[in-house]
């Protein structure tokens, strides 16, 4: 994940199994990291 490429978005899964049906805005400055969050850079 690039930095400052943009908004993160949660798409499905935490590591935790935490499901979202519609994208959740994590970071609007893209630095956020955690291992098991499959995010969409916009």
């Amino acid at each position: 994940v690039p930095d400052g490429g943009g908004n993160l978005y949660l798409s499905k899964s935490l590591n935790e199994g935490i499901t979202f049906d519609n994208p959740q805005i994590i970071n609007k400055d893209g630095n956020f990291n955690m291992v098991g969050i499959v995010v969409i850079v916009c």
